[in-house]
């Protein structure tokens, strides 16, 4: 959100990208209660590209595109305690990837689903936040409803401050447990008529000042989710014939993030640089570097251009599709469980004034099999290139 609310705590910092569960991580400034009632509102557009004619089956390749409304409330309560509540709207149309063809040569080819999805997703997230001379204490309730979804969420996390403040701690648990009712599971007889997929995290972070310019934090996270991990909507080609997207119903993450960050006085400017380690027993195994420069420019604005790479390895009972039919009964031809690479690249400017706060930022995204530290096999064709851009204002009473 807009605003100089950019000191998040070493906990929410390590694991924000480490951990996919809704309503872990939020903006409430390190080991200090909020001492002003604050508004912020957002608004995001996301366009993905087109799949290439060459790499799909169909007249279009048009894919999603995403708005996204985002409003947050700060409270103070008291000196030691504030509370925060998180409200988003996302109204998405298009296609998605269904399921993959092999072309005439072998090559794979994209079949998109038909008719324009469209879906609209409510999401609320309520935090409180108790501090102390030690440190802070922060609870969060989530929840997440959609036309055939719906996820209940929450954590609890705690940041301990020792060594003259110049050490902090963190540690935190987080659940979720999610419904799902796939739409049409009456006409298409692959898909699940309702299933419960639940999430478990545990992690913990360390952060270390190390001079008056030089910060750094590194810590972990692991997550094991059990239940229906399938997508009820994607279906994979097997063995001359068309069978439902078949996945382990257990999953173990693991994850390792270490950030370094240094200031440089005479330019009044910030080097980010991010490291993640990520690697699951579905033998996923990812690297992701993020480096970001925060320009200072005068008292008000602030400007920071960023830069990231991604890699990837497959899943252990991933391909485009199968010409015979897997003994284990596992099989997928999601791209995301494909082995491929990507680059990002980011601008943000802030400027704040008086009591409001004004932000611009927009990211260009895009996905190659080319870009993977390693490959076997084929480019999934299913793979996304997308841009968003985002404005954000927030005001102070």
């Amino acid at each position: 959100m807009a605003g100089n609310r950019q000191n998040v705590s070493a906990l929410q910092a390590l694991t924000s990208a480490a951990l996919g569960l809704p309503g872990l991580a939020g903006t409430v400034q390190a080991g200090v209660p909020a001492t002003e009632v604050s508004v912020d509102y957002q608004y995001t557009r996301y366009d993905e590209g087109a799949i290439d004619k060459d790499k799909r089956l169909g007249s279009s390749g048009q894919r999603y595109q995403i708005n996204i409304h985002q409003l947050k409330f700060i409270v103070p309560l008291g000196e030691r305690m504030d509370f925060s509540l998180d409200y988003s709207i996302e109204n998405m149309s298009g296609a998605s990837p269904w399921y993959i063809l092999p072309g005439g040569d072998g090559k794979p080819l994209q079949v998109l689903s038909g008719a324009t999805i469209r879906e609209e997703r409510n999401d609320f997230v309520a935090a409180l936040g108790w501090y102390s001379d030690w440190g802070t204490v922060t609870t969060r309730l989530g929840y997440s409803t959609e036309k055939d979804y719906q996820s209940l969420n929450g954590s609890v996390s705690a940041d301990f401050d020792f060594n003259k403040q110049l050490t902090t701690l963190s540690v935190g648990v987080g659940y979720s447990d999610d419904e799902i009712e796939p739409t049409d599971s009456d006409i298409f007889a692959t898909r699940v008529v309702h299933a419960i997929k639940t999430s478990r995290t545990v992690f913990a972070g360390l952060s270390q000042v190390l001079g008056k310019n030089d910060v750094i934090q590194s810590g972990v996270s692991y997550t094991h989710l059990s239940g229906f991990l399938s997508d009820p909507y994607k279906l994979v080609f097997v063995d001359g014939t068309l069978a439902a997207d078949s996945r382990p119903d257990q999953r173990d993450q693991f994850a390792w993030t270490t950030q370094y960050r240094h200031f440089f006085t005479g330019l009044n400017a910030a080097l980010h640089a991010d490291y993640r380690f990520y690697q699951d027993d579905w033998s996923v195994t990812s690297n992701t570097v993020t480096l970001a420069w925060y320009q200072n420019i005068g008292e008000s604005w602030k400007v920071v251009p960023s830069v990231r790479y991604y890699s990837q390895d497959d899943a252990d009972f991933y391909a485009p599709y199968f010409t015979d039919t897997p003994v284990n009964g596992l099989f997928s031809g999601d791209y995301r469980l494909s082995a491929y690479g990507a680059l990002s690249f980011g601008l943000e400017i802030t400027e704040e004034f008086d009591t409001w706060a004004l932000s611009l930022s927009g990211k260009y995204y895009m996905s190659d099999g080319s870009l993977a530290i390693t490959r076997s096999g084929p480019e999934n064709p299913g793979l996304v290139n997308f841009w968003y851009a985002t404005i954000g204002i927030r005001k102070t009473f």
